[in-house]
């Protein structure tokens, strides 16, 4: 398989089970892990994203409540983010975060073996603007912050997910309450917002986008090709052509932050929680409530769902499955032979 920089892959709950799925040629099947490790405190971690260095070095960053070997700063919770050898032999580990509550929902590494994070804090990294506020952060390959910007407005302000492009700027998604982006108006439903920032940590741009019939999230980013690739839930006036509230998105900008197009599928809460790209077309995989895209539901309150488009966003084809309870796909990778893998939890 490839490496893949500047993207990551959302690992799910320690504490739940993981599911691997295989899919070639629109085919599921399922994988047989080489190496577990299993690490964490006495409390409640849980390990969101993992993501690989050029020398196969694995990152792994999510939250943990406990105190034991990670520098704990909370009493509540703090992010943290894990160095590991191939192999899985710990190189280093820190903490993130306030005395608050703090998470981390978004890693990237860039060729030179810096590891980014993104989450979100109610506390203060010296620039706290109340309730919840995002963060972005640096870390050296030895494991020193090198930079951390704290962004957000009295309001809930959330990050999900980042991505890099090849000269190493930095692509954040999330939702708002707020007003980020100095044109949108604070009110009561949420608006997904897409951030740009140079690799020394400044803010460039941002864009909100909202509809008038809920909340909107973004969940999932990734660059490919001088372009980026957004997915997340509800539809957007003005850039996605079908369906309505409550749909799987798709929707594209430019690296300045034009938006391009976008698409929406599915029905009520369909969600797309992370995405792919290549050569071959968009990778998008999440949860249906429902029967997603004409496709079998198997019960419960959610199943997982892969889709894939076109890279013009024509749909080409559509899965769903699960166990009969609860199941989801929280992440999705790629390899040069048109494969994906995608992991999720399942209950």
């Amino acid at each position: 398989m490839k490496k893949f920089f500047g993207t990551s892959v959302n690992v799910g709950r320690l504490l739940a089970a993981m599911v691997l799925v295989l899919v070639m040629a629109s085919t599921v099947k399922a994988a047989t892990p080489t190496t577990i490790v299993q690490f964490g405190t006495t409390l409640s971690d849980i390990g969101y994203k993992v993501a690989t260095d050029q020398a196969g070095n694995i990152y792994v960053a999510g939250d943990t409540k406990g105190n034991t070997n990670f520098g704990f700063i909370s009493q509540t919770q703090d992010g943290f983010l894990r160095k590991m050898t191939s192999t899985g032999v710990l190189l280093w580990q820190i903490s993130i975060g306030t005395p608050a509550y703090d998470e981390i929902r978004g890693l990237a590494v860039d060729r030179s073996g810096n590891a980014y994070v993104c989450g979100s804090t109610q506390g203060s990294f010296g620039s706290g603007f109340g309730g919840y506020d995002m963060f972005l952060a640096k870390v050296s390959p030895s494991g020193q912050i090198l930079w951390l910007d704290q962004s957000g407005t009295a309001l809930e302000d959330y990050a999900q997910s980042l991505t890099l492009d090849e000269n190493g700027n930095v692509y954040l998604c999330g939702w708002t309450m707020g007003c980020m982006d100095g044109v949108r108006n604070p009110k009561i439903y949420r608006d997904a917002i897409v951030m740009k920032y140079s690799p020394s940590g400044y803010r460039l741009w941002a864009r909100q986008f909202n509809n008038y019939y809920g909340n909107n999230f973004a969940y999932g980013i990734t660059c490919y090709e001088g372009k980026l690739f957004v997915t997340g839930l509800n539809g957007l006036p003005g850039l996605c052509n079908t369906g309505g509230p409550g749909n799987l998105l798709l929707y594209v900008f430019d690296l300045n932050g034009s938006k391009l197009w976008g698409k929406s599928l599915g029905g009520e809460n369909t969600t797309g929680k992370a995405i792919a790209v290549d050569g071959n077309g968009i990778y998008i995989t999440g949860f249906a409530i429902s029967p997603f895209d004409g496709n079998n539901y198997y019960g419960g309150y959610r199943n997982t769902i892969l889709v894939k488009f076109d890279l013009n966003g024509i749909k080409q084809w559509s899965r769903e499955w699960g166990m009969g309870y609860w199941d989801e796909g929280n992440g999705i990778v790629l390899d040069s032979l048109g494969n994906a893998y995608v992991v999720g939890n399942t209950k």
